[in-house]
Protein backbone atom coordinates (compact mmCIF):
# COMPACT_ATOMS: atom_id res chain seq x y z
CA UNK A 1 0.00 0.00 0.00
CA UNK A 2 1.28 3.45 -0.90
CA UNK A 3 2.37 5.71 1.93
CA UNK A 4 0.78 9.12 2.39
CA UNK A 5 2.27 12.53 3.14
CA UNK A 6 0.59 14.46 5.95
CA UNK A 7 1.39 18.07 6.75
CA UNK A 8 0.28 20.67 9.24
CA UNK A 9 -0.93 23.90 7.63
CA UNK A 10 -0.22 27.33 9.15
CA UNK A 11 -3.83 27.41 10.44
CA UNK A 12 -3.10 24.25 12.48
CA UNK A 13 -5.18 21.92 10.30
CA UNK A 14 -3.82 18.75 8.75
CA UNK A 15 -3.86 17.99 5.03
CA UNK A 16 -2.90 14.73 3.35
CA UNK A 17 -1.31 14.10 -0.04
CA UNK A 18 -2.13 10.68 -1.51
CA UNK A 19 0.64 9.78 -3.98
CA UNK A 20 -0.53 7.31 -6.60
CA UNK A 21 1.66 4.49 -7.78
CA UNK A 22 1.11 5.46 -11.43
CA UNK A 23 3.01 8.73 -10.82
CA UNK A 24 6.19 6.88 -9.79
CA UNK A 25 8.93 6.96 -12.40
CA UNK A 26 9.88 3.80 -14.27
CA UNK A 27 13.29 3.02 -15.82
CA UNK A 28 12.18 -0.13 -17.63
CA UNK A 29 9.07 -2.22 -18.10
CA UNK A 30 8.27 -5.73 -19.18
CA UNK A 31 5.42 -6.08 -21.66
CA UNK A 32 4.40 -9.60 -22.77
CA UNK A 33 7.76 -10.95 -21.60
CA UNK A 34 9.79 -8.29 -23.43
CA UNK A 35 11.89 -5.90 -21.33
CA UNK A 36 11.90 -2.31 -22.60
CA UNK A 37 14.19 0.35 -21.15
CA UNK A 38 13.03 3.94 -21.00
CA UNK A 39 14.11 7.29 -19.69
CA UNK A 40 12.61 7.82 -16.21
CA UNK A 41 8.92 8.18 -17.08
CA UNK A 42 5.80 8.23 -14.89
CA UNK A 43 4.25 4.78 -14.91
CA UNK A 44 0.86 6.23 -15.98
CA UNK A 45 2.35 7.49 -19.27
CA UNK A 46 3.62 4.02 -20.11
CA UNK A 47 0.25 2.48 -19.24
CA UNK A 48 -1.39 4.88 -21.71
CA UNK A 49 1.33 4.34 -24.32
CA UNK A 50 1.00 0.54 -24.26
CA UNK A 51 -2.76 0.55 -23.71
CA UNK A 52 -2.63 -1.79 -20.73
CA UNK A 53 -1.88 -1.69 -17.05
CA UNK A 54 -0.56 -5.25 -17.26
CA UNK A 55 3.04 -4.02 -17.22
CA UNK A 56 5.84 -5.03 -14.90
CA UNK A 57 7.74 -1.88 -13.91
CA UNK A 58 11.35 -1.51 -12.84
CA UNK A 59 11.33 1.65 -10.79
CA UNK A 60 13.73 4.45 -11.67
CA UNK A 61 13.33 5.89 -8.17
CA UNK A 62 13.04 4.33 -4.74
CA UNK A 63 9.81 4.77 -2.81
CA UNK A 64 11.54 7.36 -0.59
CA UNK A 65 12.78 9.28 -3.64
CA UNK A 66 9.30 9.15 -5.12
CA UNK A 67 7.72 10.44 -1.89
CA UNK A 68 10.33 13.22 -1.64
CA UNK A 69 9.58 14.30 -5.22
CA UNK A 70 5.82 14.35 -4.58
CA UNK A 71 6.34 16.16 -1.28
CA UNK A 72 8.49 18.83 -2.93
CA UNK A 73 5.87 19.26 -5.65
CA UNK A 74 2.61 19.09 -3.65
CA UNK A 75 3.30 20.20 -0.06
CA UNK A 76 3.23 23.99 0.40
CA UNK A 77 6.45 25.64 1.53
CA UNK A 78 4.69 27.08 4.59
CA UNK A 79 3.79 23.64 5.98
CA UNK A 80 4.74 23.54 9.66
CA UNK A 81 5.30 19.78 9.99
CA UNK A 82 5.57 17.16 7.24
CA UNK A 83 5.48 13.42 7.90
CA UNK A 84 5.13 10.26 5.83
CA UNK A 85 2.53 7.84 7.19
CA UNK A 86 1.59 4.28 6.36
CA UNK A 87 -1.98 4.59 7.58
CA UNK A 88 -4.56 7.33 8.09
CA UNK A 89 -6.60 7.41 11.31
CA UNK A 90 -9.61 5.10 11.22
CA UNK A 91 -11.89 7.97 12.27
CA UNK A 92 -12.20 10.04 9.12
CA UNK A 93 -15.47 11.72 10.07
CA UNK A 94 -13.75 14.56 11.91
CA UNK A 95 -10.60 15.44 10.02
CA UNK A 96 -10.45 18.71 11.93
CA UNK A 97 -9.42 16.61 14.96
CA UNK A 98 -6.40 15.07 13.20
CA UNK A 99 -3.10 16.12 14.74
CA UNK A 100 0.53 15.13 14.40
CA UNK A 101 1.91 13.71 17.65
CA UNK A 102 5.41 12.24 17.92
CA UNK A 103 5.62 11.85 14.15
CA UNK A 104 2.26 10.06 13.92
CA UNK A 105 -1.07 11.22 12.55
CA UNK A 106 -3.75 10.63 15.20
CA UNK A 107 -7.23 11.82 16.14
CA UNK A 108 -6.97 14.24 19.04
CA UNK A 109 -9.25 13.45 21.95
CA UNK A 110 -12.11 15.91 22.30
CA UNK A 111 -11.33 18.89 24.47
CA UNK A 112 -12.65 18.85 28.03
CA UNK A 113 -12.31 22.64 28.25
CA UNK A 114 -15.69 24.44 28.06
CA UNK A 115 -13.87 27.46 26.58
CA UNK A 116 -13.51 25.42 23.38
CA UNK A 117 -17.27 25.07 22.92
CA UNK A 118 -19.33 28.19 22.19
CA UNK A 119 -23.03 27.62 22.86
CA UNK A 120 -25.85 28.90 20.67
CA UNK A 121 -28.73 30.79 22.28
CA UNK A 122 -30.88 27.65 22.58
CA UNK A 123 -28.09 25.76 24.38
CA UNK A 124 -27.12 28.72 26.59
CA UNK A 125 -30.64 29.51 27.75
CA UNK A 126 -31.38 25.81 28.31
CA UNK A 127 -28.23 25.54 30.43
CA UNK A 128 -29.29 28.54 32.51
CA UNK A 129 -32.77 27.15 33.06
CA UNK A 130 -31.38 23.78 34.23
CA UNK A 131 -29.40 25.75 36.84
CA UNK A 132 -32.53 27.68 37.86
CA UNK A 133 -31.47 30.98 36.28
CA UNK A 134 -33.49 33.06 33.81
CA UNK A 135 -32.48 35.89 31.49
CA UNK A 136 -34.59 38.27 33.61
CA UNK A 137 -32.61 37.29 36.71
CA UNK A 138 -29.33 37.85 34.85
CA UNK A 139 -30.50 41.27 33.70
CA UNK A 140 -31.34 42.15 37.32
CA UNK A 141 -27.89 40.92 38.44
CA UNK A 142 -26.23 43.03 35.74
CA UNK A 143 -28.26 46.04 36.86
CA UNK A 144 -27.03 45.49 40.45
CA UNK A 145 -23.34 45.60 39.44
CA UNK A 146 -21.11 48.62 39.66
CA UNK A 147 -20.95 48.92 35.87
CA UNK A 148 -21.73 52.24 34.22
CA UNK A 149 -25.13 52.68 32.60
CA UNK A 150 -23.55 52.22 29.16
CA UNK A 151 -21.73 49.03 30.22
CA UNK A 152 -24.97 47.65 31.70
CA UNK A 153 -26.91 48.46 28.52
CA UNK A 154 -24.37 46.65 26.31
CA UNK A 155 -24.09 43.69 28.70
CA UNK A 156 -27.87 43.24 28.63
CA UNK A 157 -27.96 43.71 24.86
CA UNK A 158 -25.25 41.07 24.45
CA UNK A 159 -27.19 38.68 26.68
CA UNK A 160 -30.40 39.17 24.67
CA UNK A 161 -28.91 39.25 21.17
CA UNK A 162 -25.77 37.10 21.07
CA UNK A 163 -25.58 34.41 18.40
CA UNK A 164 -23.01 32.48 20.43
CA UNK A 165 -22.04 32.48 24.09
CA UNK A 166 -18.48 31.80 25.22
CA UNK A 167 -17.58 30.28 28.58
CA UNK A 168 -14.62 32.64 28.87
CA UNK A 169 -16.71 35.83 28.59
CA UNK A 170 -15.91 38.06 31.60
CA UNK A 171 -19.60 38.50 32.52
CA UNK A 172 -19.93 34.83 33.44
CA UNK A 173 -17.50 34.73 36.39
CA UNK A 174 -18.65 38.21 37.43
CA UNK A 175 -22.30 37.10 37.73
CA UNK A 176 -21.83 33.54 39.07
CA UNK A 177 -21.71 34.64 42.76
CA UNK A 178 -25.12 36.32 42.39
CA UNK A 179 -26.60 32.86 41.74
CA UNK A 180 -24.36 30.87 44.11
CA UNK A 181 -22.73 29.02 41.21
CA UNK A 182 -19.19 27.65 41.18
CA UNK A 183 -16.85 27.28 38.22
CA UNK A 184 -17.23 23.50 38.45
CA UNK A 185 -21.04 23.73 38.29
CA UNK A 186 -20.99 26.08 35.31
CA UNK A 187 -18.33 24.00 33.52
CA UNK A 188 -20.33 20.78 33.97
CA UNK A 189 -23.58 22.44 32.81
CA UNK A 190 -21.74 23.97 29.83
CA UNK A 191 -20.31 20.63 28.71
CA UNK A 192 -23.77 19.04 28.98
CA UNK A 193 -25.41 21.89 27.05
CA UNK A 194 -22.93 21.68 24.17
CA UNK A 195 -24.23 18.19 23.37
CA UNK A 196 -27.86 19.32 23.03
CA UNK A 197 -28.96 20.05 19.46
Amino acid sequence: MMKKIAYVRPDGGVSVVHPVLQARRVGAITVDGVRIETDPTPFEQLIRLYGTDNLSPEWAETEDEFLDRIRNRDVPADALVVIVVDELPDDRTNRAAWVVVDGRLVVAPPSSNPDDYPLNRFQFEGMLLTMGVTFDQIEAAIDATGMTATEKAFAISRLRNAVTYNRGHPLIPMLMPAFGLTDAQVDAAWMTAKEVH
